[in-house]
This record gives structure tokens, sequence and C-alpha cells, in this order.
């Protein structure tokens, strides 16, 4: 096995590690860096040993001495997993001690969607920029389209009236067929001589590449728009603004389903949650004057 280097000089390659192979953003690699900082503490204080050595129990020791709740807890299992799967890339262990780890039971959260104001601001936004990230912002609200799925797309995948996309999901390696909308399509026309191949492809610089554009260069052409009228965007949030502005003019789940490449519907009922939450809203909110309040 190779060589296990200082704490500071393996966390600093296990960071670089992630940019690299794993396209995490600025607060992944941070928060992962801090777990296992912390990790690493609670070994050396429970059992001296390096955290490049350590158990499946050491790990489960220190993830149940957190006081946290379970979506939190599995977040640095998250972290752990991938510091491991770092460590046996790089030759620096043989195995992977934390994927024995118990992925605790979550709740089930609704999925956050826009407004169709702040989509509107949004993509007026993105259309005064113009550009990739024009294509990038239309893109996501107008096909619903995974963040792994929209930035590797190559041009023959662009037909006349719809886009070839393959899979990213559980129903990953499947290819599904999404209409391209006339506000994608005029974004693309735009963009089309930029690159032979991708569609976005990977930017001039000392990290160039011959393939597409990276996870976090990508995110970043929205955290343009989203910084310059104040709104948090992110590829997933515009996919779930797509799923239910869709299941509203729709109103079938199906649609909706096949949209998203979900590979089971019962991926896609989420959606019914959030236009039943709005529903509920709708009447709650109602008032047709304080005093009634206090009628028995």
């Amino acid at each position: 096995m190779a060589t296990t280097p200082g704490f500071a000089r393996l966390m600093l390659e296990f960071g670089q590690w992630g940019l690299d192979h794993r396209g995490w953003v600025r607060t992944t690699r941070e928060g992962y860096v801090t777990t296992l900082h912390c990790c690493a503490a609670h070994i050396r204080g429970e059992k001296a040993r390096r955290l490049v050595r350590a158990s499946t129990r050491d790990l489960e020791g220190f993830l149940f001495s957190l006081v946290v709740g379970p979506r939190t807890r599995n977040k640095h299992r998250q972290a752990l997993i991938a510091f491991f799967d770092f460590a046996t890339d790089q030759g620096y262990r043989l195995d992977n001690p934390a994927l024995k780890l118990p992925r605790l039971p979550e709740p089930r959260l609704l999925p956050k969607a826009l407004e169709p104001e702040d989509c509107t601001l949004l993509l007026k936004e993105a259309q005064a920029i113009g550009g990739e990230t024009w294509a990038a912002t239309s893109g996501l609200f107008y096909s619903g389209m995974r963040n792994g799925e929209i930035r590797p797309l190559g041009w023959h995948m662009i037909e006349r009236h719809h886009i070839r996309v393959i899979g990213k999901g559980r129903g990953g390696g499947k290819e599904r067929e999404i209409p391209l909308h006339p506000v994608f399509k005029q974004a693309l026309d735009a963009i089309r001589g930029n690159d032979p191949r991708w569609v976005f492809p990977s930017p001039p610089g000392p990290r160039h590449t011959d393939g597409p554009m990276s996870r976090s260069k990508f995110v970043n052409l929205l955290k343009e728009v989203g910084d310059a009228v104040g709104i948090d965007i992110y590829p997933h949030l515009c996919r779930h603004s797509f799923a239910t502005r869709v299941l509203d003019e729709s109103d079938n789940i199906r649609v909706v389903q096949e949209l998203l490449g979900h590979a089971s519907l019962s991926s896609t009922e989420i959606y019914t949650l959030i236009r039943n939450r709005k529903k509920d809203n709708a009447v709650f909110t109602l008032d047709y004057g304080r005093e009634l309040g206090d009628a028995g």
C-alpha cells in the first residue's frame, strides 16, 4: 500500500480528488473535511488510531456519538464513505469500512419548488446574461433534466423537436425523449457554434478537458443568475419546479414520471403532495374578518 501522508496533506488530497473525480462544489468539500476532522479527533481520543486505519466499529462509534438527527447523521456517513473511496483509490488502504455503516431511515421531506413568478424572474435575468447561462437555466426549467443529464449533453442528442437523454437516476442508463421547448431551442441556437461536440463544454483554462463542463462550473452559471435577483437556485430546484408545473398543467402523474425518467411511480407521487399542500394553504389563509375567528 502507498504511504499515508500527514492528516493536513491527506485532507488537501481528498478535497482535490473530490473536485476532480466527483465534481464536488466548495460547500460539499468543506462539509466533508469538517466531518473527517471531527471523526479523526474522536478516534484519536478513543483509540489513538489514525483515521485512515479506522474500522467500521470505530466509525460507527463516532456517528452515534453525535447528537444529531438521522438526516444529518447520514450526511456524515456519506462523508466517511467518500473519504474511504478516496483512500482505496489512492492505495492508502484496501477496503472501505464505511460501506458497512447503517443508513438511518429519514422522514420524507417534500421537495421545494419555486413559484411561477420566481421562475420567470430567474429566466429573464438568465436571458439578459445570455450564452451558456441562458441555455443552462432555460434547459433546466423547460426540461426537468438532472444536473448529470444536462451537463453532458452532446449536440447529436438534440433533435428537431426532442432531446434524447441518458438517465442518471435510479433508472440510470435508460434513454428517454423530452420535448424540446422553443425557449430552450432558441437558447441552444445561440451557442451552437461554441463547441462541435458538447452543448456545455469544459471552459478554457488550466483545468480544461475535452469533456463537458464540470458540475461546479455548471452550478456557478445558475449561481450568477440567482445572486443577481436574490433567489437561491440549483439544478434540482429547477427540476422540482418543472415537475410541479407539468403536473398542474397536465394533471397526469404518468406524464411527469416519463419526463423525469423516474423508474418508479412512487418517486413521482411526492409531487402530488406539494399540490395538496398548496390546496391546504389556500384554504387555511382564507380570512373573511378577524372577528369571525372568535365565533363559537
